[in-house]
């Protein structure tokens, strides 16, 4: 038997009442996004870089479905069937993620996306493009973007009937789900994130879509606080809640008393969470000071750092760019320069899956940046980065074979200790059946990651907790 895991740095328990359907509209575009990137050989140059510039002009192209999005979508469609593990939405899981978190009725949630008793990949797009065309005759300058808020609307619609019958989904029933799930029963500390979208998507008004949570951030924080309290309290299992910070909505010298009071070792919250891609831009100086009380105490925080997720757009950026590795640098040398006893330790989650072949001059993959940083930033200067394996689902005998190269490329250059394991519950249910199903996707202790290593890590990054 491999050793278990028992830290789990990476999981999500905030309400689907808490999350507004602006929400589901961004996951299901920026899975779109995502996915539409393994097309790009296709419809351009296959010897042409994969610059951040064709990203972003992919991403800004999708709303008016401009070119190159009418081939992609047919050439999913072509594909649809004849290789799955290659299309652009798989719509089981679409309907898992709906019926686990939305808690949607299986055949309402297949009626509404369009989909056949099969279930078809097919089905979905023809569905979308259908609203599409729709959109369009009514003429949208954003067809794309309409059809896909009318989606999104019906399974709100359809959510808002069931929640009615069903009452709200509060914070502690997540949690009773997750440490049911298979395989999480071995964890005995679990990293609890909390994500607070109150302000995020007042910034982007979608037509037909509702931008305030039934559930306001702050009544979700107190549940949250409340749960860690009473399970931890129990004395099975440690639950370390992490306060999420958004700026907006609050002046700097209020926010940063929000952080004094409520984070720190003694505190009921012990670290924070970041989610730049709604909009945060970590160089924001109103977060100076808060960065600055996190290195003297020495409090952990976790970004969100990869080009998928929720988020909110800024001007005319690609919302996923706000993530990017690159936006922390500045702050962490100014860190790095700064007189403190304390130590930074920031953990960029997701790795960015390191799916992309991390020697590939034609690849765009934070997973290298993420790395380079991680040398940079090795605890000697006062600030030390981490990444972590949230998400990281391997699908594909070729993308195993790819990861499997990647995690050593990381061990070889002696960063493992400072990779993180977590499973990203709740996010990621629509890909995965549960904890012990990711753990075994990873193949710890049997080829990727170590045991041994994780826990170091998050020994490390927790400082005992």
């Amino acid at each position: 038997m491999p050793t278990k895991i028992t830290t789990n740095i990476h999981t999500h328990l905030f309400s689907a009442d808490h999350a507004p359907s602006a929400q589901v509209y961004f996951l299901l575009r920026g899975a779109l996004q995502s996915a539409a990137r393994r097309y790009l050989r296709f419809v351009l140059d296959e010897d042409a870089p994969t610059t951040v510039e064709m990203l972003q002009k992919l991403d800004r192209s999708l709303d008016r479905f401009e070119p190159p999005w009418p081939k992609i979508f047919e050439l999913a469609i072509a594909a649809s069937g004849l290789a799955g593990s290659v299309g652009l939405i798989r719509p089981a899981r679409l309907i898992d993620m709906f019926t686990t978190v939305a808690r949607l009725n299986r055949d309402e949630t297949r009626r509404i996306l369009g989909l056949d008793a099969k279930e078809r990949e097919a089905d979905f797009l023809e569905s979308l493009i259908r609203r599409k065309d729709l959109a369009i005759r009514a003429k949208s300058p954003f067809p794309f973007q309409d059809a896909l808020c009318a989606l999104v609307a019906d399974l709100y619609a359809a959510h808002e009937r069931n929640a009615k019958d069903l009452g709200r989904v509060s914070t502690k029933e997540v949690w009773t789900r997750f440490i049911n799930s298979p395989g999480a029963s071995q964890y005995d500390r679990v990293v609890a994130l909390s994500v607070n979208m109150d302000e995020a998507f007042l910034q982007e008004i979608l037509p037909g879509l509702t931008t305030s949570p039934k559930i306001d951030f702050d009544s979700q924080a107190q549940e949250l606080e409340a749960l860690a309290a009473e399970v931890t309290a129990q004395g099975r299992v440690t639950l370390l809640p992490f306060l999420c910070v958004e700026p907006r909505g609050y002046d700097a010298g209020e926010l940063l008393e929000r952080v004094q009071t409520r984070v720190g070792k003694d505190k009921p919250w012990k670290g924070l969470k970041f989610y730049p891609s709604m909009g945060l831009h970590p160089a924001d100086v109103r977060l100076n000071a808060i960065f600055d009380y996190c290195q003297d105490m020495s409090i952990p925080i976790l970004t969100h750092c990869s080009h998928g997720g929720a988020g909110v757009r800024g001007s005319d950026r690609n919302y996923g760019d706000f993530s990017s590795p690159d936006e922390w640098e500045t702050v962490l040398d100014r860190l790095a320069n700064r007189e403190s006893d304390g130590m930074f330790k920031l953990c960029l989650a997701h790795f960015d899956a390191l799916e992309a072949p991390l020697d590939s001059p034609n690849e765009i993959s934070w997973s290298n940046r993420i790395i380079e940083l991680m040398a940079k930033y090795d605890g000697k200067c006062g600030v030390e980065l981490y990444a972590d394996v949230a998400f990281d689902l391997i699908n594909g005998d070729t993308d195993r074979s790819i990861y499997a190269q990647n995690v050593k490329w990381v061990q070889d250059r002696g960063l493992a200790d400072r990779v993180l394991f977590g499973s990203d519950w709740w996010m990621y249910l629509y890909e995965c059946v549960d904890e012990q199903h990711f753990i075994e996707q990873l193949s710890v202790d049997k080829g990727f990651w170590k045991n041994a290593d994780f826990e170091a890590a998050a020994k490390r990054f927790l400082g005992g907790m």
